[in-house]
């Protein structure tokens, strides 16, 4: 019996620790501290880049009254994440920032607040893209629910394997 808690003790400590390797690091996605790259008055579309880690960008998306996300990687390639047919297909806005999820200094995964004007009232989903070698995409939409932040970066910190999400 001592030897079986014992185990249980190490097999939770490591896990705790495994976990405790990701923090996070935050992209302010406002106007004011994103480049704008694109401004078309007439078409209602904007492009502004924002920077992020490890020499990663954010590139924010506006048109129609809807927000979505372009990952940007290091050599450049273009990553969208298509929030206004993953997340929602209703007006929608960012939050003012995105949270990434780092792993040895590296980003493994991004979270973002979509906030919607659903036909039953406003939502606020957390959108949750991996980031791998393989590509990025949201794996995750996260609904309003107590400890949404903490479920999303959960999702985040294991999304290495999950597939990414289908139009809505």
């Amino acid at each position: 019996m001592k030897l079986s808690a014992n185990l249980f003790l190490g097999l939770t400590l490591f896990s705790a620790t495994a976990l405790a390797e990701n923090t996070s690091v935050y992209t302010d996605l406002t106007e004011s501290k994103c480049r704008t790259m694109v401004l078309n008055e007439e078409e209602a579309y904007s492009e502004q880049i924002c920077e992020g880690v490890s020499s990663f960008a954010l590139k924010v998306l506006d048109g129609d009254d809807r927000q979505s996300i372009t990952v940007v990687t290091p050599t450049q390639q273009e990553f969208p994440l298509n929030y206004w047919y993953v997340i929602t297909r209703s007006f929608s806005m960012l939050g003012a920032k995105a949270e990434w999820r780092i792993h040895q200094k590296n980003p493994i995964a991004l979270i973002v607040r979509v906030n919607a004007e659903e036909d039953a009232g406003k939502v606020s989903y957390l959108a949750v893209a991996k980031i791998t070698w393989g590509g990025i995409c949201v794996v995750d939409k996260i609904p309003p629910q107590p400890s949404q932040n903490e479920v999303a970066r959960k999702s985040a910190d294991n999304s290495a394997n999950k597939s990414c999400l289908k139009e809505i």
